[in-house]
């Protein structure tokens, strides 16, 4: 479906968001004067691994951190099962720098305990959320002192043009293909 709604760009979105982000480097949540510690990250509702991989591939190639990990969460079972499967032919199957887990993100506990996360990630997600303000009350709880909270969505357009163009894609195409 995110093929469809950005028409395949949001690959370079999610590059320029890891990218962005930085894992791998000194914790956000880490003071400046202690030495680099590993990354725990959360990626919510990244059934598939895209976000996960990218992060540990950033971490390890240009930070040259192996040690830094990801828990990605999905409350869908199928999604899980996706992102194992494309998990199987990348360098992290089976390391213990990648974890699953199926839960909801409105309720993490006791999966993840309070204060244990340097960066949660929520990656064309959020729209789907039932309670977003629970779900977010949630991200703060596991957040360290000092961690990231990082979303990237679809949103509105600034430019006249784009906007309508967007809105008829939005809301005229993509149901049309939904229901496919």
């Amino acid at each position: 479906m995110n093929d469809l709604m950005s028409l395949g760009i949001h690959r370079l979105w999610k590059d320029h968001f890891v990218r962005s982000l930085n894992p791998g480097s000194p914790p956000p949540s880490s003071p400046t004067n202690h030495p680099r510690t590993p990354w725990t990250m959360l990626d919510i509702a990244g059934g598939t691994g895209d976000i996960a991989f990218r992060l540990l591939d950033h971490a390890s190639l240009i930070n040259s951190d192996n040690d830094s990990k990801v828990i990605v969460s999905d409350i869908n079972p199928d999604m899980l099962a996706e992102g194992k499967r494309r998990a199987s032919q990348t360098p992290y199957a089976n390391f213990p720098r990648l974890e699953w887990l199926e839960a909801n993100a409105e309720s993490l506990a006791p999966s993840i305990p309070s204060s244990s996360i340097d960066l949660y990630t929520v990656a064309f997600g959020i729209r789907n959320f039932t309670h977003k303000d629970l779900a977010l009350r949630e991200a703060y709880r596991v957040l360290k002192p000092g961690g990231v909270f990082a979303c990237l969505e679809f949103s509105h357009v600034d430019n006249r043009l784009f906007n309508a163009l967007y809105k008829r894609w939005s809301f005229g195409a993509i149901p049309i293909f939904g229901q496919l």
